[in-house]
């Protein structure tokens, strides 16, 4: 990402690591922060490295929002404390909820959206209902059958699940969107033809997210 002005901050230890989050230096007025959130392993106590390859998943991610919306959307990357969710630990949401502190305090009244893939989706499912996201991005997102749809009734919410995902399930997350469109909430899930790791067609995942984003700026 071409932006000079980035910061890097570390966050506070916890379970033998230390997260690290890349923001913005500005937002312009009218723009979004868009927090990315990469995937991990369900227990994992190993740290999340530089070249940790589910977070260098979301580089070229955020690259592609930035581009794509005209850097009205500045991403923020986070690299959790350590690789795993941890059982009851739920050790990136941890880091993800230091990362929300951190933007705000920063950016105060700048809308944070959040862009999750994997376990990085659950994440963003989890936080769905903090007052300072205003947007979720679920890509192949973990365990969405787990989640109450009121959660996401004020959050405009789009899930993209790859048909030939053997990793996470498309069914859970096309039911979470269901039942939140049920309540009356902003949801759409969208079927891409790819895997999970989102390799095969890297360029639609991009649209598609920016264009969500994009199309809800004025609302956010």
């Amino acid at each position: 990402m071409s932006d000079r002005r980035r910061a890097t901050f570390t966050g506070p230890a916890h379970d033998g690591g230390h997260a690290h989050l890349s923001a913005p230096g500005a937002v312009a007025p009218g723009g979004v922060i868009a927090l990315m959130l990469h995937g991990g392993s369900p227990f994992n106590s190993q740290p999340v490295g530089r070249l940790h390859p589910p977070a260098l998943v979301m580089v070229p991610f955020a690259a592609a929002l930035r581009r794509r919306t005209h850097a009205q959307v500045r991403p923020a990357l986070l690299r959790y404390a350590v690789q795993g969710w941890n059982g009851v630990r739920r050790s990136p949401v941890l880091d993800a909820r230091w990362a929300l502190d951190e933007l705000s305090r920063r950016h105060p009244g700048v809308p944070i959206a959040l862009v999750g893939h994997s376990m990085g989706g659950r994440v963003a499912l989890e936080l769905a209902s903090d007052e300072r996201v205003r947007a979720v991005v679920g890509l192949a997102p973990w365990y969405a059958e787990g989640y109450p749809a009121a959660s996401f009734v004020d959050t405009p919410l789009l899930v993209l699940h790859g048909d030939e995902d053997r990793v996470t399930d498309a069914r859970t997350s096309q039911e979470l969107v269901r039942r939140v469109q049920a309540l009356g909430g902003d949801a759409t899930f969208e079927s891409i033809h790819d895997s999970h790791a989102m390799l095969r067609r890297p360029t639609h995942w991009h649209a598609e997210a920016a264009a969500f984003l994009s199309a809800r700026l004025r609302d956010l």
